[in-house]
């Protein structure tokens, strides 16, 4: 264990040795020094090479300042070096330790072993290199799981290609550090820099982001439909005519609304809302421990994701699943898709490279994976040109009285009184999120 990231580690959290339990405050260190590590190794190469370079600064500013290497300081000196540098005038140096900060508290005061252990390995030893299918799903989420299941049962020849690896049987709290190397795209280090910068996560695995998200459902208010038929010149879009089909997803994903009394978490939600004359609604929800209000436990499986419900339906329908591999480039042949050339993801046994043939390719990665991959492929025209971000605020909020893990379930209520600009709802905090 390289002592540089222990002790920065140590620094970064701010909390001398806890004589008492000097074990755990030691094997808590080594699991955030691992993760921190992890992390800064899975930003993107810009983003990489400037927080070394940022580090390599700080560790030579230190040897010049102090004659000693950071790690041989005392943990006052330590603790007193980094706060300085979290408070620097120079917004990059300043947002770069705030930024390792909230990476090392969380695996610090969460705890979770950081083995990675929801996902199965991916073999694929007898994959050629070369297949031809009649249909080509890039991505296994919300839309992938939709397109594959519609096509399937209807006798067409599916294959879908997911960059992520598939969940074992059963899949602790997603937003726990073990997961996070399992499901997230790059580990979650995704950041949108700015004068705010913005932290942009999505689900990189089976089932996409639908096996990370909380599970609230939904339907279009009817005047953003208008909105959209009008700007967009949509047919088919009117509430009645989506209407069916809200009404099929709503059953095969066992959306319903929570029964019985109200969780603990969502009684104190309902209280502070009516304390301040606010309208409230329950939103129903996909994941049945969700709609009961009570945290995930090791083992929980998540219910709402479309992994578990509609791409093992689409697979018994016929459809072929493929995971490990990544979509490198789309091959053109004049203004259709031809092929698809696939690269093997991380932890992928197989061919390094598999070509794809196919006569129809639907393109179902994501808000930022599908135009990059259409662009990249020299799908340019009205592809990628805009990004809208539908920003989440966070408050945490100190109660009188203290609530246990059983009792901190994220609220099944939401605040809609300034629907649809602004909704406010409840969240589940762990220690380490907290923190």
């Amino acid at each position: 264990m390289d002592d540089f990231w222990v002790s920065l580690c140590e620094a970064l959290v701010c909390l001398a040795p806890d004589t008492s339990d000097a074990f755990t405050h030691h094997d808590s260190l080594q699991q955030a020094s691992i993760f921190l590590q992890a992390q800064v190794l899975a930003l993107p190469l810009g983003l990489r090479f400037g927080t070394k370079m940022g580090l390599l600064a700080f560790r030579v500013s230190v040897w010049v300042t102090s004659f000693r290497p950071f790690h041989r300081l005392d943990a006052a000196r330590r603790v007193a070096i980094v706060k300085r540098w979290s408070s620097a005038p120079v917004a990059p140096i300043r947002q770069l330790f705030r930024a390792l900060r909230n990476l090392a508290v969380l695996p610090y005061f969460d705890g979770h072993p950081l083995h990675d252990s929801v996902v199965a390995p991916t073999a694929h030893r007898g994959l050629g290199s070369e297949i031809k299918t009649t249909v080509l799903i890039i991505g296994s989420g919300a839309g992938g799981s939709v397109t594959a299941l519609e096509l399937a049962t209807r006798g067409f020849d599916v294959l879908i290609v997911e960059e992520g690896h598939q969940h074992r049987s059963g899949v602790a709290d997603p937003g726990a550090t073990d997961t996070i190397g399992a499901l997230y795209r790059q580990r979650g280090m995704t950041p949108i820099l700015g004068r705010v910068p913005i932290a942009y996560v999505e689900g990189c695995c089976v089932g996409g982001s639908t096996e990370l998200n909380s599970g609230f459902w939904h339907r279009p208010p009817a005047e953003t439909l208008l909105r959209w038929k009008s700007r967009y010149e949509l047919d088919a879009a009117s509430p009645n005519e989506l209407c069916p089909h809200w009404q099929w997803a709503e059953q095969v994903l066992g959306v319903r609304a929570h029964e019985g009394d109200l969780p603990r978490s969502s009684a104190v939600f309902a209280n502070g809302a009516a304390a301040m004359n606010w309208s409230v609604q329950q939103v129903p929800r996909t994941a049945e421990r969700a709609r009961s209000g009570r945290t995930p436990e090791p083992g929980d499986p998540v219910a709402g994701g479309v992994g578990r419900t509609l791409i093992p339906r689409a697979v018994d329908a016929g459809a072929t699943l493929l995971t490990g591999y990544r979509v490198d480039r789309l091959e053109m042949s004049g203004t259709r898709v031809a092929a698809a050339v696939l690269q093997a993801a991380s932890g992928t046994e197989g061919p390094r490279r598999v070509r794809v043939q196919a006569d129809y390719v639907f393109v179902c990665a994501g808000a930022t994976e599908t135009p990059s991959l259409l662009r990249r492929s020299g799908v340019l025209r009205n592809v990628g040109d805009s990004l809208r971000i539908h920003p989440m605020l966070k408050v945490a909020a100190r109660f009188p009285e203290r609530f246990s893990r059983a009792d901190a379930g994220m609220s099944v209520l939401q605040v809609k009184e300034f629907w649809p600009e602004i909704v406010l709802g409840g969240s589940y905090f762990s220690r380490g999120h907290l923190a």
